[in-house]
């Protein structure tokens, strides 16, 4: 019964961490300026040497009963960081392409 104790203990670790990296990565992205640091954003916790794509490496690390909701938990915030990103970008080109509109160079 201790086993099983602490394996949801680690789940529960590995959990806060991924919650930890969803909350640097909003943080991140809500202090944004343009599309370029967006774009970097993405880059550094999606690409393929991400903080996101690592973790989701060191799955098999964990007890095979783990594994599943620690993957799911981590795909959820994959996604929802992938939306927040695409949204960023897009509104902040469009801010930006409104902003080039109204400069008048007279």
């Amino acid at each position: 019964m201790p086993a099983a104790s602490n394996t949801l203990q680690e789940g529960e670790v590995v959990e806060e961490t991924i919650d930890q990296i969803l909350a640097k990565a909003i943080s991140e992205l809500e202090a944004a300026a343009d599309a370029e640091s967006v774009a970097a954003l993405t880059v550094k916790y999606l690409g393929r040497k991400g903080e996101i794509t690592g973790f989701l490496r060191n799955i098999s690390k964990f007890q095979p009963e783990e594994r599943a909701a620690i993957g799911k938990r981590a795909n959820q915030v994959k996604q929802e960081l992938d939306h927040a990103f695409k949204a960023t970008a897009e509104r902040l080109k469009h801010s930006g392409a409104a902003a080039k509109e109204r400069i008048d160079v007279t």
